[in-house]
């Protein structure tokens, strides 16, 4: 069973990964999770879907495209079990003024 430390690490990675799924999603893109070896979920606008894709294994990527768009508009890389507050670990410049306020709140 995880300390209580590891699973407040866990809550804080969870809230920080869905509130920039949300947020995306609200925006109007849709993602995609790869987890490193495959993509977990298709294009979607499903904060559930995206949720549920996250977190199987160490690190994802939230793939962001426009909708209708084939090209990616860029990606934000997950990484667990560090501090909680530092799951984005990097992400494309492009969406900076959506995920640098998310994060901010959790430092």
């Amino acid at each position: 069973m995880p300390s209580p430390a590891v699973k407040m690490r866990i809550a804080v990675e969870k809230k920080i990964a869905d509130e920039i799924a949300k947020t995306l999603i609200g925006r109007g893109y849709c993602l995609r999770v790869y987890d490193g070896e495959d993509f977990a979920c298709e294009r979607t606008t499903d904060p559930v879907l995206v949720a549920d894709a996250l977190m199987s294994t160490d690190e994802d990527y939230l793939m962001v495209y426009e909708p209708g768009k084939k090209e990616r508009l860029g990606w934000i890389h997950l990484v667990y079990g560090n501090d909680g507050y530092d799951v984005v670990s990097d992400y494309t410049t492009n969406l900076e003024a959506l995920v640098d306020p998310i994060t901010e709140k959790y430092h």
